[in-house]
């Protein structure tokens, strides 16, 4: 008899987890996606590049300066659903569904009610994240929810340490496949590094101890844990290869990984004695300088300071990461790229090899500071200290979901052609409003009631499809609106909560001994407080030069990841705290003092 209840409760469990995830798919398929045909290098991009894929193409036929600009992972994702023939919100919902059910699985064996973990799957799937983010066609889209299966996968594997290697194995592989996507999404996918890298040896330490005796089982499950790490390789390797297949050029792209990042590198160190703004990474003196030290970039450098000082208005000097796009338009106008991948690929080599020698040898003096990446400039304390305390400010504001309500600008799109429109429909596989001014464009001018009269025209089910679109976009926007609002207001109760819950962790742990169960839960804490400000950290460093202004619209934009950490935070933290009230001898003697009052008082 109980086996059959349970059998029934795990049954309802999966059922409800299923509607929530079909309800919001449904909602999905009538967002106001953010559509801006003027994003050349970046949405649009995008958008060309899945079209390519999809023709069997790759990332062009022919090689051009925007070929290997991005990563191809949210291209991929976008070809898969013309291949598949199915809705980009579907996709974008199932994706969704998915990470956060992974969570819930993987928090299992510590948060063992079955009403809590439907509260965490309801809670998760409807976070609200940046409205750029989460509806732009961008791959910013993308990056919580890969993020979130990598974390789970791990959360998963640290909790399970223990159970035999069948309940081990299947996070191993979705770990693998997680971190080999999420590495194809942007260039600066790195920054998730340092929690691989620590969850990893975490679980290995706590493996040790727990086998010390059985070597074997050590080397084994050690081996599993690591494992996932290759699948940065992998990434690498796959993508690389196609690149090269196509273009001649081996690497994931031609910004950080190629001939070209390194050339451009150099020129972020170039000293130039003269600028004082961090946030200028490259000067316009740095490319003059580099064009005198190199006689490879010299015969295309009158184009490349001509590009320089296009980019850069009226302003002197570009800040942050723009020189580099100046420096390859440059590069392209001097007839390289075009079709010849390795010519230009050449050209680079040669430029970073003479620019290196040119630092040997003295004749360019490197800018002080610290290098993080080869696509950034120098940074110094200074920038590290001030981009510690925009993350911390930037940690507050996102655990009340700051700029999370949606635009209402994209419930249509007035400036959009036709032919963009027609363009974003088959490419989303979603119908798309027109306002009445798109309507008579094209011939639609009439009243509904002025429409098939005689049973010969379908404008009158057009009108009534266009009107439908525009019904569901409301009630979307009102109903997510509404949402957002409940979680801004409970997030002012439970984000000091939550911290209450994890201190009392802590302080449990050092006054008695951390038992399986609360050491799980304080590692899962941890590791979505930590990652989330390190996330914050990083995007505020690379991001300052945009605008230092926390306020602004882009560190949401840019660091999607931490609303949906810090929501987790505030959940987790909330369990957490609950499970501890119930516990306490004083709330059961309290509860067991009303409750005899109230048999008192019927009596």
């Amino acid at each position: 008899m109980n086996k059959n209840v349970t059998i029934k409760k795990s049954t309802l469990f999966y059922i409800i987890l299923c509607f929530i995830g079909i309800f919001r798919i449904a909602l999905l398929r009538s967002a106001p996606w953010e559509l801006d045909a003027n994003t050349g290098y970046d949405d649009l991009l995008q958008l060309k590049n899945a079209i390519s894929i999809a023709s069997g193409n790759w990332l062009g036929k022919t090689y051009s300066y925007i070929s290997m600009t991005k990563n191809v992972g949210y291209p991929l994702f976008l070809a898969l659903t013309q291949l598949l023939n199915i809705p980009y919100s579907v996709l974008y919902g199932l994706l969704i569904s998915l990470s956060s059910f992974s969570f819930i699985k993987a928090i299992q064996p510590v948060v063992k009610s079955k009403k809590l973990l439907l509260l965490i799957f309801f809670v998760i799937i409807f976070t609200p994240i940046n409205h750029g983010a989460f509806y732009r066609i961008y791959r910013n889209a993308l990056v919580p929810w890969v993020l979130l299966l990598i974390i789970s996968s791990y959360i998963a594997i640290f909790i399970r340490r223990r159970n035999r290697l069948s309940l081990f194995l299947p996070w191993t592989i979705l770990a693998f496949f997680s971190i080999m996507y999420f590495w194809t999404l942007r260039e600066d996918s790195i920054w998730i590094l340092p929690f691989i890298l620590v969850a990893a040896i975490t679980i290995i330490i706590t493996i040790v101890i727990l086998y010390k005796r059985d070597l074997h089982e050590i080397l084994l499950r050690s081996v599993l844990v690591l494992l996932p790490l290759i699948g940065i390789v992998v990434s690498n390797i796959w993508v690389s290869s196609i690149n090269y297949s196509y273009y001649g050029i081996w690497g994931v792209n031609d910004r950080s990984d190629t001939a070209a990042a390194k050339a451009m590198s150099l020129i972020y160190k170039i000293e130039d004695n003269q600028t004082t703004d961090s946030t200028v990474w490259a000067s316009r003196k740095a490319f003059e300088l580099a064009i005198k030290a190199s006689p490879s970039l010299r015969t295309v450098g009158n184009t490349v300071l001509a590009s320089y000082g296009l980019w850069a208005g009226k302003n002197t000097d570009i800040k942050g990461d723009i020189a580099q796009w100046a420096f390859r338009f440059g590069v392209e106008e001097e007839g390289y790229y075009h079709g010849n991948g390795k010519k230009t690929n050449a050209l680079y080599k040669a430029i970073a090899n003479e620019l290196g020698e040119a630092f040997q040898k003295g004749k360019l003096k490197k800018r002080d500071g610290i290098y993080l990446s080869t696509q950034t400039g120098a940074f110094h304390w200074k920038d590290i200290s001030q981009s510690m305390t925009m993350s911390l400010d930037l940690t507050n504001k996102m655990f009340h979901f700051y700029n999370t309500n949606l635009s209402s600008g994209y419930i249509d799109y007035p400036n959009l052609t036709e032919t963009e429109l027609i363009s974003y429909e088959g490419m989303l596989n979603t119908s798309l409003p027109r306002t009445n001014d798109q309507l008579s464009a094209v011939g639609i001018t009439k009243t509904y009631s002025d429409y098939d009269v005689n049973l010969t025209s379908l404008s009158n089910h057009y009108q009534q499809l266009n009107a439908s679109i525009f019904r569901r976009r409301n009630y979307y926007i009102n109903f997510q609106e509404k949402l957002i609002k409940c979680y801004q207001v409970v997030s002012y109760f439970m984000f000091p909560l939550s911290f209450l819950a994890y201190f009392i962790l802590i302080i449990d742990g050092f006054r008695h001994q951390f038992t399986a169960n609360n050491l799980s839960k304080l590692i899962i804490l941890s590791s979505l407080l930590l990652t989330g400000i390190l996330n914050l950290f990083i995007v505020s460093l690379f991001s300052r030069w945009i605008d230092p202004n926390t306020d602004s619209f882009i560190y949401g934009f840019y660091a999607p990841s931490a609303y949906l950490l810090f929501n987790l935070f505030m959940c987790m933290g909330g369990i957490v705290l609950f499970e501890k009230l119930c516990s306490s001898r004083m709330l059961k003697n309290f509860l067991s003092t009303v409750g005899n009052y109230m048999g008192r008082h019927r009596d």
